[in-house]
């Protein structure tokens, strides 16, 4: 993994500084999952001076919520793609474009074909759309909607 610039940082090796700058219930998941991700999965933050502003997780593992559709997310790691999970922007750093400035971050960071995701608000489609990502999926769970995002990198 390339070196992150100035307050960008890799909390993979700390991942509880990480699980504790999350809304509580996104703290409880993530704790549970983190050990059973791949020593591949990476945790990118940008803490300048050590204050959390924003942060998620980089993986090429299976997280529990993956098991409705086990096979399309096998599918994307077969080609090459790292999953984004637990993208989070502190409240009070909001609207100051660090989500897309984390995904540009992410895209440096992990020697990938491209990066998938999953969202479960459809008003969060316009972000991840206008950062590069397309629809590639609306799956049904239950009563549930999820949709999968992806964005590849040319020439893979």
């Amino acid at each position: 993994m390339k070196r992150p610039p100035k307050g960008w940082a890799d909390w993979s090796a700390t991942p509880e500084r990480f699980f504790d700058a999350l809304p509580e219930d996104w703290a409880v998941e993530a704790r549970e999952i983190w050990p059973k991700l791949g020593p591949e999965s990476r945790i990118l933050v940008y803490a300048p001076k050590a204050a959390f502003k924003a942060g998620g997780i980089l993986t090429q593992s299976l997280l529990p919520e993956m098991e409705t559709y086990g096979e399309t997310a096998r599918g994307y790691y077969r080609r090459g793609f790292w999953y984004v999970g637990f993208l989070y922007v502190h409240p009070k750093a909001r609207g100051q474009g660090l989500g897309g400035q984390w995904l540009e971050q992410a895209w440096q960071a992990v020697p990938a074909r491209g990066l998938w995701l999953g969202i479960e608000t459809l008003g969060l489609l316009k972000f991840y759309t206008q950062s590069g990502f397309h629809l590639d999926h609306i799956l049904h769970v239950g009563t549930e909607r999820e949709w999968l995002l992806s964005r590849s990198r040319d020439g893979w």
